[in-house]
């Protein structure tokens, strides 16, 4: 068994979800249980535990790039921006700390969408800095569009479409936006946000009861599991928690055996 986890593990998926279109296409996209990636652009490539800081143990939440995430089989993109003026324009946050430019995602995007058949979702769900006013909104979604508009799918299609009426269209992105007032608008192709159902607790036992809670009563709208630990500022303080990567060493496992 360790064995064909270890290898499961190694194998690359670029293209499982147009591998198995016959399969899959007639699925609607509420139907279909999609793997992603929590805070998918705070990462850092060059995990060093003797030098990890403080910081470094608690903002980031991925070892891998988006390019590698999306390589590796996610579908489902969980971002979170911040808006700095002057410097530069977009970066990626994990909360209120800025990490790097948000140019850096849209290329990997970009790179996957012209290799890949495979439906994206992302989803523009929290912007924790410099978006209190609307006009910052606005100028996000003109630079997602000018950037990725040839493969956005229109927001038209709904969150019951199936796969294969989203291949149909030509496009192979879907960005969800969680912001109901721009997205009410409509002069855009941004899709109604994906509900985040998120436990906000310290134990994997916690975590266990509050995803069996949610199963029970599952949303009828697109929703996203956040199968993670999530530690409280003094977790953090004290690094009680030995850090995320620990966190999600202790449960990652035991979320995919609850999952099968």
């Amino acid at each position: 068994m360790v064995t064909e986890i270890a290898s499961s593990c190694l194998r690359t998926n670029p293209s499982w979800m147009s591998d198995h279109r016959e399969d899959l296409g007639r699925l609607r996209l509420t139907e279909l249980f999609i793997p992603g990636t929590h805070d998918s652009a705070a990462y850092s490539v060059t995990y060093q535990p003797r030098e990890e800081s403080r910081y470094d143990k608690y903002v980031f939440t991925q070892e891998e790039s988006v390019l590698s995430q999306l390589v590796n089989g996610v579908r489902y993109l969980d971002l979170r921006l911040g808006y700095h003026k002057n410097d530069g324009g977009f970066f990626s946050h994990h909360g209120f700390a800025k990490l790097r430019h948000f140019q850096g995602v849209i290329d990997d995007l970009t790179v996957f969408l012209e290799n890949s058949k495979d439906i994206v979702i992302i989803d523009l769900h929290h912007f924790p800095v410099g978006f209190k006013s609307e006009e910052n909104h606005k100028e996000l979604v003109r630079y997602l569009e000018k950037e990725l508009s040839e493969y956005m799918a229109t927001p038209a299609l709904g969150w019951r479409a199936t796969l294969e009426d989203v291949w149909k269209t030509g496009k192979q992105l879907i960005v969800s936006y969680n912001n109901k007032a721009i997205v009410s608008k409509g002069t855009h192709k941004l899709w109604y946000p994906v509900s985040q159902r998120w436990g906000d607790v310290r134990t994997v036992e916690g975590l266990r009861d509050y995803l069996r809670s949610v199963m029970r009563r599952q949303p009828l709208e697109a929703w996203a599991a956040m199968a993670e630990l999530t530690p409280d500022k003094w977790a953090v303080l004290l690094d009680t928690q030995g850090g995320l990567r620990a966190m999600a060493a202790r449960t990652n496992m035991q979320v995919t055996d609850w999952f099968r």
